[in-house]
C-alpha cells in the first residue's frame, strides 16, 4: 500500500487567514476574512482542487455538508473572497500564496503548468490547468478569461486541440478542423486598453481569446463539412468581447436557421457575423427573430446577416394603426379589382332615320341579403369615443354560452383552448404574453371584443382577438410574434365550427386557409 501524506499551513495575508491542507492529489483552501470585532470568528470559505484525468477541478465547498459546487469554468469567483488583481500576482499577496500551493498539485501530471506562476496570475493558472487548451493560449499571450462559457467547455477540456475538435463537433472534428480550433482561439488585439497587463513576453501586442468564432462554428455544426467548420473557426476579423458572445439559446435558435439557409448560405451568413464588428449584435437579432417568422421566410432567404435582419424584421407582427391601440399581423395588401368600362351600346338603324348611339353602364350585380362584411381596419379606426367605463380589479367577464363551452377544447397536439374568467386574469396574460392585451378587460366586459387563449404544453402561448361580429383582429404569440400557420389554421376552424368565429369574413379566409 502506499502511504498517504498530509501537510498543512496557515498565514495571514492582505487582511484574510488562509488554511491550506492537502492530502496526496487534494487540497482544501480555507479563507477568513480577519476582523478586529470583539464577535466570535467568521466560518472560513472552502475552495477543493482535485487533479483527475490531466486537469485541474475546482470547487467551492458547502460546509457543514460534504456537498461542492464545480467552479473550475468560473474562477472569478474567488475575487469575492480574496484580493485578485488582473495580471501578474504581486510575490508574497494572497493571489500569490495559493498559486505557490496549488503548483505542487499539478507537478508530474499532464495539466497545464506556467513557466512563471506570479507572472501568469492566478485565474490564468487555475482557468489554464482546468481547460488545457486556454492554457495553451494564456502561453501565446492571451489576457485571462474570467469565466468560460459551458458551451464553450467541450472544445476546451480536452489535453490536445484534436481532443477538443471531436468533444465539440463529434465526426465532423477532424485533424483541419483541431488545427483551425487551436489557431482561432486568439487573436491579436490591435492595441492594449490603458492599465490592463497582459502575458505577452516583452511586451509585445496583447492578444485576447475570443470564442465566438467557436460559437458560431457550434451554432454550424450540423449544416456545414469540416473544411467550412475550419474556414470559420480561424477566420480573421476584429475581437469580440464576452458580454457580446451568444448564449446556449442563441446557438440552439441559430441552429435552426443554419439548416434553413443550406451550407453555403450559412457559411456566408455566419462569415458575415465574425468579420464584421457589429456581427455579434445582428446574429443575435436575427436568432431571437427566427422563431417566429421562420414559417414565413421564402425558400431561398437571404443569405447576407443585414439583408436577414431586415427580412425578419419586414415580417414581424406590426400594428396597421397604432393609434387605435392593436397589435394586428401584417398581411399582404389584397389585389385590386379592375373597375369595368361602360358598354357602347349601338341601336338599330331604322329607315328614313339617322343612326343613334348610346353609352349604358355595366349591369350591376346584385348583392344578396347577406349584409357586406365590415373592414376590420375601419372598426378599429371608428371605434365609440366614449370613455371606457371602470372595471372593478378580478371583476368577472361576461361570455357566450359557445364561447365559454370552448374552455378547455383541444385543437392540436398538445394545444388547448382557454378563456378568461376575470379581469385580473387576463392582466397576467398580459406579463406571460409581453404584450398589451392585459388592458382589455373593460372592452371585454363591455362586449366590443372577443378573447381567447391557446395554451401549448399547459403554457399560454398564444392570444386570439376577435370582433363581437367573429372577424379576427389579431391573433399573435409571446411579444407579438407570429402564430404557426399550422396551430393558427387548426384553432380557427375549431372556432368556426363552434359557431364563434365567421366563415365568410374577408379577414377570416387567410387564416381558415392556414
Amino acid at each position: 500500500m502506499f502511504a498517504t501524506f498530509c501537510t498543512m499551513d496557515h498565514i495571514e495575508v492582505d487582511g484574510h487567514a488562509l488554511e491550506w491542507e492537502r492530502n496526496d492529489r487534494s487540497a482544501v483552501l480555507g479563507v477568513r476574512p480577519l476582523s478586529d470585532s470583539v464577535g466570535p470568528p467568521r466560518a472560513p470559505t472552502s475552495f477543493r482542487f482535485e487533479v483527475r484525468e490531466g486537469r485541474l477541478h475546482v470547487a467551492l465547498a458547502l460546509l457543514p455538508t460534504d456537498r461542492a459546487v464545480d467552479i473550475s469554468l468560473q474562477p472569478d469567483i474567488l475575487r469575492q473572497v480574496l484580493p485578485i488583481e488582473d495580471g501578474p500576482a504581486v510575490p508574497g499577496s494572497a493571489a500569490s500564496t495559493v498559486a505557490r500551493w496549488v503548483a505542487p498539485l499539478l507537478e508530474g501530471t499532464s495539466a497545464w503548468q506556467p513557466a512563471d506562476r506570479d507572472r501568469c496570475g492566478l485565474l490564468a493558472l487555475l482557468s489554464g490547468a482546468a481547460l488545457p487548451l486556454l492554457g495553451a493560449a494564456y502561453d501565446r499571450g492571451a489576457m485571462v478569461l474570467g469565466e468560460i462559457p459551458r458551451w464553450a467547455a467541450p472544445a476546451l477540456i480536452g489535453p490536445t486541440p484534436l481532443h477538443g475538435a471531436r468533444s465539440a463537433f463529434g465526426v465532423k472534428g477532424t485533424r483541419t478542423v483541431a488545427r483551425a480550433l487551436a489557431v482561432g482561439l486568439v487573436i491579436a488585439e490591435p492595441s492594449a486598453p490603458a492599465g490592463v497587463t497582459t502575458l505577452s513576453p516583452g511586451g509585445s501586442t496583447p492578444a485576447a481569446v475570443d470564442l465566438f468564432g467557436l460559437a458560431v462554428a457550434l451554432m454550424a455544426e450540423p449544416t456545414l463539412e469540416p473544411d467550412q467548420l475550419a474556414r470559420l473557426l480561424c477566420l480573421a476579423g476584429p475581437v469580440h468581447p464576452q458580454e457580446r458572445w451568444p448564449g446556449v439559446e442563441q446557438i440552439t435558435e441559430g441552429r435552426v436557421m443554419m439548416r434553413r439557409l443550406g451550407p453555403a448560405g450559412a457559411e456566408r451568413l455566419l462569415t458575415d457575423a465574425i468579420t464584421r464588428a457589429d456581427g455579434p449584435d445582428l446574429l443575435a437579432e436575427v436568432c431571437r427573430l427566427t422563431p417566429g417568422v421562420i414559417d414565413l421566410l421564402p425558400n431561398r432567404p437571404a443569405h447576407r446577416l443585414e439583408d436577414l435582419r431586415d427580412q425578419c424584421r419586414r415580417l414581424l407582427a406590426v400594428d396597421p394603426d397604432p393609434s387605435a391601440g392593436g397589435w394586428s399581423q401584417r398581411r399582404p395588401p389584397a389585389p385590386r379589382t379592375t373597375r369595368r368600362s361602360p358598354v357602347r351600346r349601338v341601336d338599330p338603324v331604322r329607315p328614313g332615320s339617322a343612326p343613334a348611339s348610346r353609352t349604358a353602364p355595366a349591369p350591376r350585380t346584385v348583392p344578396a341579403s347577406r349584409p357586406a362584411p365590415p373592414n376590420p381596419r375601419r372598426v378599429m379606426r371608428t371605434a365609440p369615443a366614449a370613455p371606457t367605463p371602470t372595471v372593478a380589479p378580478n371583476a368577472p367577464l361576461p361570455h357566450s354560452v359557445q364561447l365559454a363551452a370552448l374552455h378547455g377544447t383541444e385543437v392540436a397536439t398538445g394545444h388547448r383552448l382557454v378563456i378568461p374568467r376575470t379581469t385580473d386574469e387576463l392582466v397576467t396574460w398580459g406579463r406571460l404574453l409581453g404584450n398589451c392585451i392585459g388592458s382589455f378587460g373593460p372592452a371585454v366586459a363591455a362586449g366590443r371584443t372577443l378573447i381567447v387563449g391557446v395554451e401549448a404544453d399547459g403554457v399560454l402561448a398564444y392570444c386570439l382577438d376577435l370582433t363581437p361580429e367573429g372577424a379576427v383582429r389579431q391573433f399573435l404569440g409571446a411579444r407579438n410574434r407570429v402564430v404557426p400557420p399550422a396551430v393558427a389554421g387548426a384553432v380557427c376552424r375549431r372556432m368556426v365550427e363552434a359557431g364563434v368565429m365567421s366563415d365568410w369574413e374577408p379577414v377570416n379566409r387567410i387564416w381558415l386557409q392556414a
